[in-house]
């Protein structure tokens, strides 16, 4: 009996033996079995390997239909490559193994190939071709892997605006089949190399050792363009991926593919005094909030260094530096005006808040041109806080009357004022008295007003900071 079991068990072993002979080394087929031999991979004359699917260092996609072979029983055949077609005729001798196949082109070029069949939990068509220096790999299915309709660029363009909205230095995209990382471009010596924006993503990289290498322009719209793939310095996003290529004697060489997509940082651009601003460098920030409604008048805060106001403008304006350029806005709800006072020196940065012809988000305004900011935690629009009151500058200026009688106009003097209501000032008079617009001011010394305007009324008021009407009174003193 245990005889018996042990001739079963050789007898199946042997069986299982030949089903995996049988299965991993296939069987001969016809050529034209299939009516198409589709694609799966091939590598060019250089030895570059190339795979159906989506290149992400190339940026490109390639289909199981774009490298096709038919074999016919007339022993004629059809290869298409891209946009290209051969003719030709062909012999085959069909093995045990596979089916060898020598192939004759018009043109009078020779070409071989193999056919088989495999089989293992179902069956599989599995074929090569060898001509022009290539060599291609075909299987019988047709795969489309990505719709044509899909735009890499676009893909890669939309993921850089989407790590630049959200901070971040590395993500993956595709289903994660490619990678990206932040960082910049520097050159050492005669060499580029490739420094991370977090070097706990990647180490940097000497890019001009790569094997291949592409550059890409992403636009300030985060459209993108092929370069010249020439390196140069600069802020960018890379990919990368290798392969090894076996060189005999049992020796490989491994290929590093890589792909720059250089960005404009409009960020910069328009702020390029950004680059080295440190917090500690502010002085002190003058704010002005105006609504889009017809009133004269505005709300202003000052923030000195050191208060939490500034530090919280600093880091969000900088944070805030994914900016695109787009079409200004339908409408205007807000407007912010920050005058950053470093020494010797005042930068101004404008922004709005409003419409476009489809949502609403905020910007910066630049010699009139509209920059929206996109980013999760947009740049608040005002501060909690006690502000104060300014008056906007009129095109007639300020028209001073002392007695009654006019004297002067001062065309910069008032929309530098800011003032706070004085509640506690006594009930007074003067014979110095401004028209500003729609607004009447009754100047009572050089720190105090009565405010008369169609949306206060009367209002005692008390001039805060360093410019007041002292101007005035110096160039007409009180009489006597």
């Amino acid at each position: 009996m245990k005889k018996i079991k042990k001739l079963l068990t050789i007898g199946l072993a042997v069986l299982l033996m030949l089903g995996i002979c049988l299965c991993f080394t296939g069987c001969g087929v016809d050529p034209y079995y299939l009516d198409t031999w589709y694609l799966g991979s091939y590598a060019d004359e250089y030895g570059n390997s190339h795979s159906v699917g989506y290149d992400d260092i190339t940026a490109t996609h390639l289909y199981s239909d774009d490298i096709t072979i038919q074999y016919f029983e007339d022993k004629t055949f059809i290869f298409k490559e891209f946009d290209k077609e051969y003719t030709g005729t062909y012999t085959y001798k069909k093995g045990a193994g596979e089916t060898s196949v020598s192939l004759t082109f018009s043109d009078g070029t020779k070409g071989n190939g193999t056919c088989a069949r495999y089989m293992f939990d179902g069956v599989w068509y599995v074929g090569t071709l060898q001509v022009f220096g290539k060599e291609y790999h075909f299987s019988g299915e047709w795969e489309e892997c990505y719709s044509r309709n899909t735009h890499s660029y676009t893909q890669v363009g939309n993921n850089i605006f989407k790590m630049l909205q959200k901070g971040q230095t590395k993500n993956s995209y595709f289903s994660g089949y490619a990678t990206l990382y932040k960082g910049i471009l520097e050159c050492r010596g005669e060499e580029f190399w490739f420094v991370p924006c977090n070097l706990d993503d990647i180490n940097e990289l000497n890019l001009s050792q790569a094997y291949e290498l592409y550059t890409y322009e992403v636009a300030g719209d985060y459209s993108v363009q092929r370069g010249d793939n020439v390196l140069r310095e600069g802020e960018c996003f890379i990919n990368y991926s290798f392969y090894k290529v076996a060189l005999g004697s049992g020796n490989f060489e491994t290929r590093d593919r890589y792909a720059v997509w250089y960005y404009e940082d409009i960020f910069r651009k328009i702020y390029p005094w950004t680059l080295d601003l440190e917090q500690e460098d502010i002085l002190s920030i003058r704010v002005e909030y105006r609504e889009n409604t017809s009133r004269s008048y505005y709300n202003a805060q000052i923030w000195e260094q050191g208060s939490e106001q500034l530090q919280e403008f600093y880091e969000l304006f900088l944070n805030n530096n994914n900016v695109g350029n787009v079409p200004p806005l339908v409408s205007v709800a807000s407007t912010m005006t920050y005058y950053i006072n470093v020494a010797n020196q005042t930068h101004t940065v404008v922004l709005q808040d409003g419409w476009t012809e489809n949502d609403t988000c905020q910007g910066f305004v630049v010699d009139g041109r509209f920059y929206r900011i996109y980013a999760e935690k947009q740049l608040d629009t005002w501060l909690d806080g006690d502000y104060y009151y300014g008056l906007e500058k009129e095109k007639e200026g300020a028209k001073l009357f002392i007695s009654d009688e006019y004297v002067k106009s001062y065309n910069d003097l008032l929309d530098k004022i800011l003032f706070v209501f004085d509640y506690h000032y006594e009930e007074a008079s003067s014979e110095y008295v401004l028209f500003f617009g729609e607004n009447t001011l009754v100047v009572l010394d050089e720190k105090h007003f009565i405010w008369q305007s169609p949306i206060y009324g009367q209002q005692y008021c008390e001039i805060v900071g360093d410019v007041d009407f002292s101007q005035i009174f110096e160039e007409y003193p009180r009489a006597e």
